[in-house]
């Protein structure tokens, strides 16, 4: 088995919250470092561990998710995995030519052009200045930023400052990305845009290390990760069982019982076929059930029964199922009927059954929307929610 791209052993990090102590240890442990002794693994007054014994890797072609509550050591990790600072012990190795860190500043300077900024950013990175000018050219035009590409970064909005800096980041083509909390900048077109370019850079064999509180893109976006609580190593395996675990840790029950890991499907659809409306092509209801029994849950085949009432026989219907967060961003579509394979309407009750295997999501609330699309015009026709009271 090949050398993973990361690997990190056993490393900890202390911080001082005295200042003026802190300058004194830092003498004191430069002093330890050239005799030649270990850094000391005892806390002294005022200092805490930021990380403490955290151990993973990150292999060739995977997507690593880390989550956890603020302070539980999340940015110190990255910090150290990027080289920003210094573990108190352990080891980090980097078996990688090139690493690029992504955050939401981007490394871009307020008094600078966008284009300056992103030839700064290209050459730091190692790009040959003979590739400069096509990899500019491909920035810009990804960035969809215009004529303000020569304006100050400064006298931009935060969703085109972040639009550059993601851009900047399609052109590096690093071994590893590591990523602090910057996949929720720009628009939701442009995110689902990066989105896809991270996909596809996946898919070429390029890693990524993913921190962020946005569970719903570290649930799509990662198979495996690990979850942080005040410096420690709480769980590492399967994002939705890393998920659920988070979940659990941040609302404990009363009388300490486990927390059920369901999901409750609620169908409310926005109209119902009445006289006034028998002449409109109209959804009349949604329902859900575990093809097992039960409840539905996280990992399970669920079965999505979706009925129709149409005033007369129609041809070239797609029925579309869509997939959203809490803050109605898209995370997944499932489309019924795509052409040439079009699915035909009769007059009167129309029904369609749609599978869903390993449903993919952790438990949590979802919005889900149902679209009936004829002639090239999406109308939504009812809503429901896909629900888990105990961690909303």
């Amino acid at each position: 088995m090949s050398l993973p791209l990361l690997e990190v052993s056993g490393i900890s990090k202390k911080f001082c919250r005295n200042p003026h102590r802190a300058v004194r240890y830092f003498l004191g442990d430069i002093g330890r470092e050239i005799l030649g002794n270990p850094p000391s693994s005892l806390i002294r007054e005022d200092e805490f561990w930021a990380i403490r014994d955290v151990s993973f890797s990150v292999h060739r072609g995977e997507v690593l998710g880390v989550i956890g509550h603020n302070g539980a050591g999340k940015s110190t990790l990255i910090n150290l995995i990027a080289g920003l600072i210094r573990p108190t012990t352990g080891r980090i190795s980097l078996h990688v030519n090139r690493v690029a860190l992504m955050d939401h500043g981007g490394g871009l300077n307020s008094s600078l052009s966008g284009r300056e900024n992103l030839r700064n950013q290209l050459s730091l990175h190692g790009c040959p200045s003979v590739m400069i000018p096509t990899k500019e050219e491909a920035i810009i035009e990804f960035a969809e930023i215009g004529a303000f590409i020569d304006a100050p970064v400064g006298t931009y909005s935060l969703g085109m400052r972040q639009r550059l800096a993601f851009s900047i980041f399609t052109q590096l083509d690093p071994d590893l990305f590591i990523v602090d909390e910057a996949l929720n900048g720009g628009d939701l077109r442009f995110r689902q845009k990066f989105a896809l370019f991270l996909k596809e850079y996946v898919g070429r064999g390029g890693s990524i290390l993913l921190c962020s509180h946005e569970l719903h893109a570290i649930q799509m976006l990662c198979p495996r990760s690990i979850l942080l609580d005040h410096g420690k190593l709480i769980s590492c395996g399967n994002t939705t069982e890393v998920i659920d675990e988070y979940h659990r840790m941040q609302s404990p029950p009363a009388g300490n019982e486990p927390l059920p890991n369901s999901m409750v499907l609620q169908s409310e659809p926005q109209r119902d076929v009445s006289a006034d409306n028998s002449n409109t092509l109209t959804i009349t209801s949604v329902a859900a059930r575990n093809t097992e029994s039960g409840s539905i849950v996280p990992g399970c085949d669920v079965i999505l029964k979706i009925t129709a009432h149409s005033p007369d026989a129609q041809e070239d219907v797609f029925w579309v199922v869509e997939f959203g967060n809490e803050a109605s961003d898209s995370l997944a579509t499932i489309s019924l009927g795509y052409p040439p394979e079009s699915v035909s309407m009769i007059a009167g009750e129309n029904r369609v059954t749609c599978r869903i295997s390993s449903l993919p999501f952790a438990a949590g609330t979802y919005q889900v929307r149902i679209y009936l699309i004829k002639k090239d015009i999406a109308t939504p026709m009812a809503t429901f929610g896909l629900d888990n009271p105990p961690y909303t």
